[in-house]
């Protein structure tokens, strides 16, 4: 019977894994099928600074970019919508980014393949080894 929890724990496990990497690869294409690209300059990389009670004191930095607004022309500068413990672009650097043309500042990122895709090639992968481990324990216990 323990056995048996065991597996149900990895087939829930993986089940979730893999619907956080379905939706993250849906919102990445539906971004894709809406967003504008233009060549952005590193004019300042942004601390987010916190405390978790598990892991303590962290710092995420997110690039800022300034760049032309297709549709109006007019220079804007957000930051990036992925961070990391170190800054991934460095200040004055030109890098390709992708935006949503509707709100220029709310979602940026660099056009990469790691930036893009990073979640559902992580989720992905993980949830599908852990629910095909959990039922297969499921199957061999019952």
């Amino acid at each position: 019977m323990r056995v048996k929890l065991v597996g149900v724990g990895f087939a829930l496990v993986g089940a979730f894994f893999l619907g956080v990497g379905i939706y993250f690869t849906y919102a990445r294409l539906d971004f894709l099928g809406r967003c504008s690209e233009a060549r952005a300059v590193v004019v300042d990389v942004y601390w987010e600074e916190g405390y978790d009670s598990e892991t303590g004191y962290y710092r995420i930095a997110y690039p800022v970019f300034q760049f032309a607004d297709q549709r109006t022309g007019e220079q804007v500068a957000a930051r990036s919508s992925v961070g990391g413990p170190s800054p991934s672009c460095s200040v004055g650097q030109e890098v390709d980014i992708l935006y949503d043309p509707e709100n220029p500042t709310a979602d940026v990122l660099v056009k990469s393949f790691w930036d893009l895709w990073m979640a559902p090639v992580v989720c992905l992968p993980v949830g599908s080894m852990l629910t095909i481990v959990g039922l297969h324990i499921i199957r061999k216990v019952a």
